[in-house]
């Protein structure tokens, strides 16, 4: 997973109209109901299936309108758009070139990440301008712990949810324990972001950082590896327990975005994203999800 900083968004200068035409990405929110009710009958309180989309990186050898092309050819209807692909730097008329491929592919941006959160607070505030005024919901981020206070109050400024990526061993929030501390006691809409290929890489179980985090879970990416190691498989091909973690998000109410990243195969990525898709589909179908 990629991340990258904001040295330039400063200078974006996106005005009104262009925060208008992306407002017509038509990016939207839902509301879950109790966790027994949605395990029993999933259609219940408008909750009808999982929202299982795509982690753009898994496209990162192709061009913005080729990933959603792609994407949409797949099927996918939800990206979380990787820095490969949405620059924070946007002229008028590169707006229009990022919303075209959205608009006529019926594909909704829920998240946009990994976006790195350093003491810059000037920097900071340019990435949830940006973010507000493209209607994102939700930034994953990796965040300098000098920097989470005030990335906290600008979470409740502009409604936008955060969510800290565990990046696997060796990183600072790569076990649930380090997630845990930096999120406690800190306002609601900073949360994690659980990548569960990551957790696997480092012999920790991503079932117990979703029920670990609870309200807190503000994205998932759907990624397998052989467990301790790292070595990438198909999701739903390694040592993940899908329906696991898809119970798991019904008892945290979990309504985002779950999105299937799919690293191997870089210069020829559809095979393996249409092989992790469908397994992520049937053990939804399995729990009546999707």
């Amino acid at each position: 997973m990629d991340t990258y900083t904001r040295r330039d968004i400063l200078s974006a200068g996106l005005g009104t109209a262009a925060a208008m035409g992306l407002s017509r990405l038509g990016i939207a929110q839902s509301r879950a109901s109790g966790a027994n009710r949605l395990r029993n009958n999933p259609t219940e309180q408008g909750v009808k299936a999982l929202k299982i989309g795509l982690q753009t990186y898994s496209f990162r050898t192709y061009s913005w309108p080729e990933a959603v092309t792609k994407a949409h050819e797949i099927g996918i209807k939800y990206l979380d758009v990787s820095g490969a692909h949405m620059k924070h730097t946007v002229s008028e008329d590169g707006i229009k070139s990022y919303e075209i491929p959205v608009r006529e592919n019926g594909i909704t941006v829920l998240s946009h990440g990994v976006v790195q959160m350093t003491k810059n607070a000037e920097e900071n505030r340019a990435v949830f301008v940006f973010a507000h005024r493209l209607r994102i919901p939700v930034l994953t981020i990796d965040i300098d712990p000098e920097a989470i206070p005030q990335v906290c109050d600008l979470c409740d400024e502009f409604g936008i949810k955060t969510g800290i990526h565990n990046h696997g061993p060796g990183h600072r929030y790569g076990t649930i324990a380090a997630v845990q501390e930096a999120t406690d006691g800190r306002t609601k809409r900073f949360g994690a972001c659980v990548d569960t290929g990551h957790y696997l890489r480092s012999k920790e179980d991503p079932i117990v950082a979703i029920r670990t985090f609870g309200d807190r879970v503000h994205g998932v990416h759907l990624k397998d590896f052989t467990k301790g190691t790292n070595s990438e498989q198909v999701v739903g091909e390694g040592d993940l327990d899908i329906e696991g973690v898809y119970r798991a998000l019904l008892d945290v109410h979990f309504t985002g975005l779950v999105a299937i990243e799919y690293e191997a195969g870089a210069d020829d990525p559809v095979p393996g994203v249409k092989r992790c898709l469908a397994n992520a589909i049937a053990a939804a179908k399995k729990l009546g999800l999707a």
